[in-house]
């Protein structure tokens, strides 16, 4: 569930708050059992494929349906004709498949899935309707195939617990997902309809597009992973939680997207199209090394939201900006395919340091900033830490200063790099276990393998507790310590 939106969000044009309610439904009668036979591969509507003879079959009677209740072998139930029932249970290994032109449709609130429930549409596609809040259980998998025209709908809740929702076409109802869901294959899987809640993970695969025309909400996280995430006109995705690109891409046309830390890989695309909107309250940092991968409209913005007023210039309470284009000086080809911003935009009290941990133009030393138009939210601060910032129209009256802010001294295992291994490290290492990563130990990767796994988590267990510097830094830390203090420039 969302609670209270940042001051950000709200006047972004978010005017109400998200939530949906999980009571289930109650059937005024207990459904009848209907039972797949063990190991057997047929049709639904045959009678021999069900123990003793019993087909759930719109008599008039709703059925709990288990396939095949843990039997011995491999089953397979295809629906056909459309088929109307209480609950459905898949045991581990097994599979219902919904054939084109056909529709599985749930009443009582309970998707049990160990196996696998495949959407198998073709050109017509396949469907899966609820009719009230829906419950989806046991680690299985919900196949949505390849079919652009395969969908989930219906006026009920889609609560996926903890299966894998993966594939192409529409998830066009109510959501409420702490699990996955992945858009995967030469294919584009789309939320429609109804807004959405995530408090797991939303990714593209592969080839796959995951495309949202409406809000998206919670506290999980957005990656592409290959793939593509789309975000249109009409859709609006704030989340607490990442956003990481990692060799994907990212097209905003004319939506908006918001997340805490915005990460992306050297070849990652970003495409910013009319009046797009991105924004990052913890971090926006990039490893692209082309700045052709970089796309943005005039119209477009990027937006940081978040740290803090210290009495200490120290890294903690900023949010660091990558800069990545060539320092050309203050003359207008800077602006030029140059990794350059159209509008920079800070927000009202947050702390943004401009930072140069990563080398975006090879065989440059010095990277500047250029921006066309800058806003300086109300009480905000932009730091320059050293580095060149170059623009044209200056809006706000927020503060720039020009402070050397460099990481605390580096401690392998100290992800919130605040001088200590503890609880907190250990957590940022178990929260993002078994993920790719482009955020180095901000992340939990301490070896540098952009992955974090049991290497990371025996690092941070022998320095356990320590408070002094280690022998090994973070290699993106040192740029943060070089260079010396350079004026402010503005292009005339």
């Amino acid at each position: 569930m969302i609670g209270q939106l940042p001051r950000w969000a709200w006047r972004a044009g978010v005017f109400c708050a998200v939530g949906v309610a999980m009571a289930l439904a109650v059937s005024p009668a207990r459904a009848e059992d209907a039972v797949w036979k063990p190991g057997v591969t047929g049709i639904w509507h045959q009678s021999n494929n069900w123990v003793g003879g019993v087909v759930p079959m719109n008599d008039g009677t709703l059925y709990d349906v288990f396939v095949d209740n843990g039997g011995a072998g491999d089953a397979l139930a295809v629906v056909d004709p459309d088929v109307r029932i209480e609950t459905l249970t898949i045991s581990p290994g097994d599979t219902v498949r919904v054939p084109q032109m056909r529709t599985l449709t749930l009443e009582g609130g309970l998707l049990s899935n160990a196996g696998t429930l495949r959407l198998h549409g073709g050109t017509f596609g396949a469907n899966l309707q609820l009719d009230s809040t829906t419950i989806v259980s046991g680690g299985g998998e919900i196949d949505l195939s390849t079919s652009l025209d395969n969908r989930i709908h219906g006026p009920g809740l889609l609560a996926n617990r903890d299966n894998l929702i993966h594939g192409a076409g529409q998830i066009a109802i109510a959501l409420e997902n702490t699990a996955t869901v992945r858009a995967s294959g030469p294919s584009v899987l789309s939320l429609t309809e109804q807004d959405k809640t995530n408090d797991g993970w939303f990714e593209s695969y592969g080839e796959g597009t995951l495309r949202t025309e409406v809000g998206v909400y919670g506290t999980g996280g957005w990656r592409a992973i290959g793939g593509k995430i789309q975000v249109d006109s009409t859709g609006f995705v704030f989340t607490e939680g990442p956003i990481s690109l990692q060799g994907g891409e990212l097209e905003i046309n004319g939506g908006f997207m918001g997340g805490s830390d915005v990460t992306m890989s050297t070849m990652t695309r970003l495409d910013m199209n009319a009046n797009a909107v991105l924004v990052a309250s913890s971090s926006f940092l990039y490893r692209q090394k082309d700045p052709a991968l970089w796309s943005w409209d005039a119209s477009a913005e990027l937006m940081l939201a978040g740290g803090w007023e210290t009495t200490e210039v120290g890294w903690e309470g900023w949010v660091p900006l990558e800069v990545g284009g060539a320092d050309l000086g203050d003359v207008p080809a800077g602006h030029s395919n140059n990794f350059a911003l159209p509008t920079l935009t800070l927000d009202d009290d947050s702390h943004v340091v401009l930072s140069d941990l990563y080398t975006n133009r090879t065989g440059l030393a010095l990277e500047a900033l250029y921006v066309h138009r800058l806003v300086l939210g109300s009480g905000s601060v932009l730091n320059l830490n050293g580095l060149n910032l170059y623009y044209d129209i200056l809006e706000g009256d927020g503060t720039i200063l020009d402070e050397l802010v460099s990481y605390p001294p580096a401690i392998p295992g100290d992800a919130d790099r605040n001088g200590v291994v503890d609880d907190r490290d250990l957590n940022i290492v178990l929260s993002h276990w078994g993920e790719t990563t482009t955020a180095g130990w901000r992340s939990g990767d301490f070896d540098d393998s952009a992955y974090i796994d049991d290497r990371d988590l025996n690092i941070l267990l022998a320095h356990w507790g320590d408070t002094e510097l280690a022998a090994v830094p973070e290699p993106t830390a040192l740029a943060l310590l070089a260079g010396a203090a350079v004026a402010l420039r503005r292009r005339r």
